[in-house]
This record gives C-alpha cells, sequence and structure tokens, in this order.
C-alpha cells in the first residue's frame, strides 16, 4: 500500500511544492464552525481547562472543530495543575 500524499499546505512550508507535479491537486477542506464548548464527559476541572486552553489558541486556529487533540490539550493543564498541588 502506497504511503498518503502530504497536503498541499504541507508541501508549501517545508519547501517541496512543485507546481508541475501537485498543481492540479486540491487544497485540504477548511472548516468554518468554531471549536465550541467543552465535551459534556469532561470533569469540571477539566473544562476550565479546555476553555483555557481555546481561549489561548492562536486567531487562526479558533475555525477549527473540536478533535481529541484539542480535547487532550485542554485537558492537559488541569492535569499539570491537580499534580502540581498535591505536591
Amino acid at each position: 500500500m502506497p504511503r498518503p500524499r502530504k497536503p498541499l499546505e504541507l508541501l508549501h512550508l517545508t519547501g517541496g511544492y512543485r507546481g508541475d507535479r501537485h498543481g492540479r491537486r486540491q487544497a485540504a477542506p477548511k472548516a468554518s464552525a468554531p471549536i465550541g464548548d467543552p465535551p459534556a464527559h469532561l470533569a469540571p476541572d477539566d473544562a476550565e481547562a479546555w476553555r483555557e486552553f481555546v481561549g489561548n489558541m492562536p486567531p487562526s486556529r479558533e475555525g477549527r472543530r473540536a478533535s481529541p487533540a484539542v480535547e487532550c490539550g485542554g485537558c492537559v493543564p488541569a492535569i499539570y495543575n491537580a499534580h502540581s498541588m498535591s505536591k
């Protein structure tokens, strides 16, 4: 099975884009909806960390939909705070 193609944005960023090879490909779709509220299954501390994480994101990332990576990143500050306070 062949390796998946790199997205055009990544080719442009890394300098690997060539118009003769990649010019006919379409760019990846962009999400237009905001990330929104934290998932219901998060604990109150984790939900607060979610809001803090999303509030500190750069503006170029706010249009992306919620994903497991964002959800995990939102929980990390709460886990860190709970661990550092228990010492």
